[in-house]
Protein backbone atom coordinates (compact mmCIF):
# COMPACT_ATOMS: atom_id res chain seq x y z
CA UNK A 1 0.00 0.00 0.00
CA UNK A 2 2.50 2.47 0.66
CA UNK A 3 4.21 1.92 -2.53
CA UNK A 4 1.41 3.18 -4.41
CA UNK A 5 2.40 6.47 -3.18
CA UNK A 6 5.35 6.44 -5.03
CA UNK A 7 3.56 5.41 -8.19
CA UNK A 8 1.09 8.29 -8.08
CA UNK A 9 2.97 11.19 -9.70
CA UNK A 10 1.89 14.66 -8.05
CA UNK A 11 1.79 17.33 -7.35
CA UNK A 12 -1.73 17.67 -8.78
CA UNK A 13 -2.84 14.20 -7.07
CA UNK A 14 -3.54 13.71 -3.37
CA UNK A 15 -1.29 11.29 -1.10
CA UNK A 16 1.62 11.83 -3.74
CA UNK A 17 5.36 11.79 -3.13
CA UNK A 18 6.64 11.60 -6.52
CA UNK A 19 7.02 13.81 -9.10
CA UNK A 20 8.68 14.22 -12.50
CA UNK A 21 10.18 17.43 -14.08
CA UNK A 22 12.20 17.25 -17.26
CA UNK A 23 13.98 14.21 -16.63
CA UNK A 24 14.01 14.38 -13.29
CA UNK A 25 12.37 11.62 -10.37
CA UNK A 26 11.98 13.82 -7.27
CA UNK A 27 10.87 12.01 -4.19
CA UNK A 28 9.74 14.73 -2.08
CA UNK A 29 9.83 14.51 1.77
CA UNK A 30 7.20 17.61 2.14
CA UNK A 31 5.15 16.90 -0.92
CA UNK A 32 2.81 20.75 -1.41
CA UNK A 33 2.30 22.72 -4.38
CA UNK A 34 5.73 24.03 -4.09
CA UNK A 35 8.08 20.95 -3.59
CA UNK A 36 11.51 21.70 -2.20
CA UNK A 37 13.89 18.72 -2.49
CA UNK A 38 14.88 18.28 0.59
CA UNK A 39 18.19 15.62 0.11
CA UNK A 40 17.86 13.67 3.69
CA UNK A 41 14.20 13.17 2.76
CA UNK A 42 14.99 12.09 -0.94
CA UNK A 43 18.01 9.95 -0.02
CA UNK A 44 15.78 8.06 2.98
CA UNK A 45 12.51 7.57 -0.14
CA UNK A 46 15.18 6.42 -1.69
CA UNK A 47 16.68 3.72 0.24
CA UNK A 48 12.71 2.51 0.76
CA UNK A 49 12.73 2.07 -2.45
CA UNK A 50 15.64 -0.13 -2.65
CA UNK A 51 14.40 -2.19 0.11
CA UNK A 52 11.36 -2.28 -1.36
CA UNK A 53 13.08 -3.31 -5.10
CA UNK A 54 15.36 -5.94 -3.42
CA UNK A 55 12.44 -7.93 -1.52
CA UNK A 56 9.66 -7.73 -4.49
CA UNK A 57 11.57 -7.41 -7.51
CA UNK A 58 8.68 -5.52 -8.80
CA UNK A 59 9.43 -3.81 -12.01
CA UNK A 60 7.94 -0.56 -11.22
CA UNK A 61 9.71 -0.22 -8.14
CA UNK A 62 12.78 -0.99 -10.36
CA UNK A 63 11.99 2.14 -12.63
CA UNK A 64 11.17 4.56 -9.65
CA UNK A 65 14.36 3.23 -8.48
CA UNK A 66 16.46 3.97 -11.64
CA UNK A 67 14.85 6.72 -12.08
CA UNK A 68 15.44 8.59 -8.45
CA UNK A 69 18.53 7.72 -8.87
CA UNK A 70 19.48 8.71 -12.00
CA UNK A 71 17.94 12.25 -10.69
CA UNK A 72 20.33 12.42 -7.61
CA UNK A 73 23.49 11.29 -9.92
CA UNK A 74 22.59 14.95 -12.09
CA UNK A 75 21.46 16.83 -8.73
CA UNK A 76 22.97 16.00 -6.01
CA UNK A 77 26.16 18.40 -6.61
CA UNK A 78 23.43 21.54 -6.23
CA UNK A 79 23.36 20.62 -2.71
CA UNK A 80 27.35 21.02 -1.96
CA UNK A 81 28.77 23.97 -0.95
CA UNK A 82 32.10 24.37 -1.02
CA UNK A 83 34.14 25.30 1.98
CA UNK A 84 31.09 24.83 4.09
CA UNK A 85 28.08 23.33 4.72
CA UNK A 86 25.61 21.49 2.51
CA UNK A 87 22.14 22.90 1.44
CA UNK A 88 19.36 20.95 3.26
CA UNK A 89 17.00 21.37 0.33
CA UNK A 90 16.74 23.47 -2.97
CA UNK A 91 14.29 26.51 -2.15
CA UNK A 92 14.95 27.80 0.77
CA UNK A 93 18.69 26.66 0.89
CA UNK A 94 18.95 26.81 4.28
CA UNK A 95 22.14 24.76 5.99
CA UNK A 96 21.96 22.64 8.76
CA UNK A 97 25.40 20.88 10.38
CA UNK A 98 23.40 17.47 11.66
CA UNK A 99 21.91 17.31 7.98
CA UNK A 100 25.28 17.63 6.72
CA UNK A 101 26.44 14.81 8.21
CA UNK A 102 23.67 12.55 7.36
CA UNK A 103 24.17 13.63 3.73
CA UNK A 104 27.72 12.57 3.97
CA UNK A 105 26.53 8.88 5.33
CA UNK A 106 23.55 8.71 2.97
CA UNK A 107 26.07 9.44 -0.65
CA UNK A 108 28.10 7.06 0.55
CA UNK A 109 25.00 4.70 0.98
CA UNK A 110 24.03 5.24 -2.27
CA UNK A 111 27.58 4.74 -3.65
CA UNK A 112 26.80 1.41 -2.15
CA UNK A 113 23.73 0.38 -3.36
CA UNK A 114 24.22 1.69 -6.78
CA UNK A 115 27.48 1.00 -7.60
CA UNK A 116 28.39 4.65 -8.47
CA UNK A 117 31.68 5.81 -7.60
CA UNK A 118 30.57 9.20 -8.26
CA UNK A 119 28.43 9.46 -4.94
CA UNK A 120 31.24 8.51 -2.90
CA UNK A 121 33.44 11.27 -4.56
CA UNK A 122 30.88 13.43 -3.55
CA UNK A 123 30.19 12.16 -0.20
CA UNK A 124 34.02 12.66 0.47
CA UNK A 125 33.79 15.92 -1.18
CA UNK A 126 30.93 16.99 1.76
CA UNK A 127 33.00 15.76 4.04
CA UNK A 128 36.25 17.64 3.32
CA UNK A 129 34.06 20.57 2.64
CA UNK A 130 33.01 20.73 6.18
CA UNK A 131 35.77 18.78 8.76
Amino acid sequence: PLFLAFRLLGPNRRHWVSYVVADDLWLEEYPSARPTHVLNGLNFAVFGLYDYERLTRDPAATQLLQGALATMRRRAAAYRVPGGVSLYDLVHRTRHEHYHEIHIWQLADLAAISGDAYFSQLSAALYADHH
